[in-house]
């Protein structure tokens, strides 16, 4: 997978392993690996969705796009002491799952947490597809997923799985979470609120804007109305200040005419406060799109 946008953010990609199979997903920092893991740790998450040879070369149809589900394979987490190289420990999740993106990962005690927005199997990556973002609005227009918290206590051995514990409210944010992310004061350190993109149910796309406060399990949301898309949440900490409800949360929003917008949304309130309307179109994206500055 390509990487993910901003320096000192995650980046995704692919190894070999398990099979042979190269379709394992992992996650490093770009950079201060050990301050924002607060370990030195580097988390590596691998999932059973496989890359499938045929369906790349244009053969034989896969099961997601690209990809075959291997049910039963298992996701696994490795934890790699990022000074020595080594493998710290590698768990087997309680529970098997599919993901894009982690919010965030930091120790404490012996104990990793990571906090990543989890499906039952990999059929979100059919989602993706025009034909089917075009689709009459549907209950299920797109498949479930949830916040969930993985840990791996070091001090166990690698038979002991990874209890898998889910800290959103499913009937605030549409059961659906994607995008995640926290506010960049406190990555790699123990967090309180989780920023995220949710689900309005009927539809096809994400058109929620949400926050969790995973330590008391419940979701809040920024409902825009009339509002067809809505990305990724930036987190702008207000300078000089260590609240986390001192910040503001910036995310580019569609509308059902095409428009994109710039809104600005009090990350505490988790109320619009500004919008501005972009003067050309922008086409939706994942993680970011520019403008020249001449255009």
């Amino acid at each position: 997978r390509g990487s993910r946008r901003r320096r000192g953010r995650d980046v995704d990609g692919s190894w070999m392993d398990r099979g042979g199979a190269e379709a394992t997903t992992w996650m490093v920092r770009g950079d201060g690996i050990k301050r924002r893991y607060g370990g030195g740790y580097a988390v590596i998450v691998e999932t059973p969705a496989v890359y499938s040879l045929a369906a790349l070369v244009g053969g034989l149809p896969a099961d997601h796009v690209v990809f075959d589900w291997r049910a039963g394979a298992g996701t696994w987490i490795r934890v790699v002491d990022v000074a020595s190289g080594k493998v710290a420990a590698t768990r087997r999740c309680a529970e098997e799952f599919f993901f894009f993106h982690v919010a965030n990962c930091f120790v404490e005690g012996r104990t990793v947490h990571i906090d990543v927005a989890a499906y039952a199997d990999g059929d979100m990556v059919n989602g993706l597809s025009l034909a089917r973002m075009r689709m009459e609005a549907a209950a299920d227009g797109a498949p479930r997923s949830r916040l969930a918290r993985v840990s791996v206590n070091l001090d166990e051995t690698d038979d002991a799985l990874a209890p898998l514990a889910y800290v959103d409210d499913p009937s605030q944010n549409g059961h659906f979470c994607e995008f995640p992310v926290v506010d960049g004061r406190v990555a790699g350190r123990r967090h309180r609120y989780v920023y995220a993109v949710g689900f309005r149910r009927p539809g096809n796309v994400a058109n929620l804007l949400t926050r969790t406060d995973v330590d008391a399990g419940t979701t809040t949301t920024c409902d825009f109305g009339g509002v067809a898309v809505v990305g990724e949440p930036l987190v702008v900490a207000k300078p000089g200040s260590d609240d986390p409800d001192k910040a503001a949360l910036l995310v580019v929003i569609h509308d059902f005419g095409g428009r994109a917008h710039l809104s600005v949304v009090d990350a505490g309130a988790m109320a619009e406060v500004a919008r501005a309307t972009l003067p050309e179109p922008l086409p939706y994206g994942f993680h970011g799109c520019w403008v020249a500055r001449d255009a």
